[in-house]
């Protein structure tokens, strides 16, 4: 790799290093030469220089020299007093065009304008060291909590920085029973407004407004460096949301820095189509730079940050098909780089894909080595049958979530995500917020990673539009503050109950977390149980499925799921195969068989389930 994480700005001994990096024609296929005259940096940090502060006249020349098979401009400042401060680069073409343009590897985001930072003095990225776990779960060992940084600490207040007010609440996060969190994107996005990330310009900086806190100018990166160890010190894997389909090039000095960083940004290597097109402006993966400078991204977060694993969003977009190329490229890099780690690291690091929905991208994760894929199947039949109020026969596919999936590889299952309307809104709203039960049963109780997003466990009933709902004024991405209220309330107090049981049964159940599902293959025209009671009965709307694996001791623990997803009780015969003892985990009933084999014509609650559990046999 080129070492994309060595450029940019540093603290040189109290000193400010720039550096700037141009793949040569070696490393592109598509792409041309920058036609750089002149490239020199300015900004803030000008004033403890004796100058005026932003004097592009008095700006310091980059100079060029060969590098790597590329050019490297760099240019150092005197000692600087111990502060944050920051700059842009004033680029003079060949053809005499001027061009104001931020650090395509800023390690700091600015708080204005896009502006790209460095910090001299206070707390170094050398000093700061992450906590590392002390126990790694396999992946398919992990529950999932989906966090938004900005809509998790709005209503916390603003005084600190957003991660220092997160930190304040992992252990609620913990005692729920999650033992990873997935943020939303973290890297800095252009526009001062709010956002989900999805739009990224730097790759190697966190967003300002995350990581800035009053009184503190130069701690940044040791406030996100925190709020990992501090994930780790509870026992929660931190897995970071990364954007690497596409980036947002904006206007000159707004958007991403290499692609207006040449005088012809269309000769920008990094930027170019590649792939099924869908958001912003694509990356190449055509060209080694790209795939090299992405790769050196990964490595720069496993490395300074110690995160735990990657989801890769819209990966779809930058997956052809070749090996050599693209998202299986990428996903070989990281493997590689893993391997220069310790065996438990690198064995338990998940890189979970977003290839969107259909059982398809399951082949995909399967071809490119990936851990798993997010299993969107799960949220449109979930959206649908909430929408219908009634089933069909794919909710049995969608629950045998293990099918299909490679030795090793996990599903991330949801009801539903950051993208999507909260789940008690989908329900019909907290009014309603009982239909959700069966969902999460299910979703607890099936193959998986489970993920559960911020604020849908107790209740949250945010509705976000879809495709056409959007317009001008109905937005999908828009500030859904954590309404903390809800959680004390009857419903929200009943959601975190149901979901702290179903994490707290899922993590005393290894055999929960196996593939293994009855009854597979089953046929549209299925409309009713098969004779022994497995399946799904469409009119009554309920579902009846076996799952089982080995308990920790080695002996094999069984499970058979009843769930009544309709509005009204219905009784339906339930298999307890083997006799002996079953408790329902739910509730702690124990069953009588009348036949010494299942219950006949039990009633099941509406919006209800049983979890019957029996261990040997």
């Amino acid at each position: 790799m080129t070492g994309y994480d060595r450029f940019g700005s540093s603290n040189a001994n109290g000193r400010a290093r720039f550096a700037v990096f141009f793949p040569g024609p070696d490393s592109y296929v598509r792409g041309g030469d920058p036609q750089i005259a002149e490239l020199k940096v300015y900004g803030s940090f000008q004033a403890a220089l004796g100058q005026p502060a932003w004097s592009e006249a008095d700006g310091l020349t980059l100079e060029p020299t060969d590098y790597e098979g590329g050019t490297l401009y760099q240019a150092g400042t005197d000692t600087l007093p111990a502060d944050f401060y920051e700059y842009k680069y004033l680029v003079t073409f060949q053809n005499g065009d001027r061009r104001k343009v931020g650090d395509p590897c800023a390690r700091y985001a600015g708080g204005e304008f896009e502006n790209s930072g460095v910090a001299i003095g206070g707390s170094q990225p050398s000093d700061n060291v992450v906590t590392p776990l002390a126990r790694r779960l396999e992946p398919r060992d992990l529950v999932i909590y989906e966090l938004m940084i900005d809509d998790f600490a709005r209503n916390l207040g603003w005084v600190q920085a957003p991660v220092d007010l997160v930190v304040e609440k992992l252990d609620y996060i913990r005692q729920l029973g999650f033992n990873a969190i997935e943020f939303m994107p973290w890297t800095a996005w252009a526009g001062n407004e709010f956002g989900w990330g999805y739009m990224p310009y730097l790759y190697f900086a966190p967003e300002y407004r995350y990581v800035t806190a009053p009184g503190e100018p130069t701690e940044k990166l040791s406030r996100l460096k925190r709020l990992i160890s501090e994930c780790h010190s509870r026992g929660l894997h931190v897995l970071m949301d990364g954007v690497y389909n596409h980036v947002d090039k904006g206007p000159a000095s707004l958007g991403f820095a290499y692609y207006w960083l040449y005088q012809n940004a269309a000769d920008c290597p990094f930027i170019g189509e590649y792939g099924d097109a869908g958001y912003g402006d694509e990356l190449d993966y055509d060209n080694r730079c790209t795939q090299e400078f992405i790769g050196d991204v990964c490595r720069y977060w496993i490395d300074q940050f110690g995160i735990d694993g990657l989801r890769l969003d819209y990966t779809k977009g930058f997956y052809t098909g070749e090996i050599a190329t693209g998202l299986p490229r990428l996903i070989g890099m990281v493997r590689e780089h893993l391997e220069t780690k310790e065996a438990d690291f690198r064995s338990k690091f998940p890189i979970f894909i977003e290839h969107l929905e259909g059982y398809d991208a399951i082949d995909v994760a399967n071809r490119v080595d990936a851990t798993g894929c997010w299993y969107d199947e799960m949220f449109w039949r979930t959206r649908d049958y909430l929408s219908w109020e009634r089933l069909d026969t794919r909710i049995m596919r969608l629950l045998n979530s293990g099918h299909q999936f490679g030795p090793g590889r996990v599903p991330t299952t949801y009801m539903t995500n950051h993208d999507h309307s909260q789940l008690a809104s989908m329900a019909g709203g907290r009014n309603r917020w009982y239909r959700a039960q069966p969902y999460l049963i299910a979703l607890f109780t099936c193959f998986g990673a489970p993920l559960v997003s911020n604020g849908n466990e107790f209740g949250g009933d945010y509705w976000i539009p879809e495709g056409r709902e959007e317009t001008p004024t109905v937005r999908r991405v828009v500030p859904r503050p954590m309404r903390w209220e809800l959680g004390e309330d009857e419903v929200g107090r009943g959601l975190r109950r149901l979901v702290q049981t179903l994490i707290a049964i899922r993590a005393q159940h290894p055999a929960l977390r196996s593939p293994n599902f009855y009854p597979r293959g089953w046929e549209p025209w299925m409309q009713q149980p098969d004779p022994d009671g497995y399946g799904v009965d469409v009119e009554k709307g309920t579902v009846v499925y076996h799952r089982w694996g080995p308990a920790d001791d080695g002996e094999t623990e069984r499970f058979v799921i009843a769930l009544n997803f309709s509005p009204g009780t219905q009784a339906i015969d339930i298999p307890l195969p083997g006799g002996g003892t079953w408790v329902d985990l739910l509730s702690g009933w124990r069953p009588t068989p009348a036949d010494g084999h299942g219950l006949r014509q039990h009633p099941i609650g509406s919006n209800w389930g049983h979890v019957f559990y029996k261990k040997g046999g």
